[in-house]
């Protein structure tokens, strides 16, 4: 569900993964460094169980995932989103803000 965000959960974590990978031989998504984890001590798929045949498994950047994740937390923030014109410098800036403010959030709670 995008408006809750349930959708960017890392499904080992259950928080919002920062960097999403796809194990290509399932096409699940996970938080990186818990897949790797997961991966040093078993050889299947956390969301399937089915046994992974790649060895070592295949896992890429799910830049999609996490290009809408930041989108959704500028909606969620109320910042106006950036267009194709804009500089590297400032989305990384932004990204950033973005980070900052769903983390003062966290101790908040």
């Amino acid at each position: 569900d995008t408006r809750s965000g349930s959708c960017f959960l890392c499904p080992i974590l259950q928080t919002p993964m920062e960097d999403p990978v796809v194990l290509v031989e399932t096409g699940f998504s996970y938080e990186r460094a818990a897949i790797e984890r997961w991966l040093r001590e078993k050889n299947t798929d956390p969301m399937t169980n089915v046994i992974l045949r790649a060895r070592p498994p295949v896992l890429v950047a799910n830049l999609a995932l996490r290009e809408c994740r930041v989108q959704w937390a500028e909606m969620k923030l109320g910042l106006a989103p950036l267009d194709e014109s804009d500089s590297l410098r400032r989305r990384i800036l932004r990204a950033m803000l973005i980070e900052d403010r769903a983390g003062k959030g966290k101790r908040a709670a």
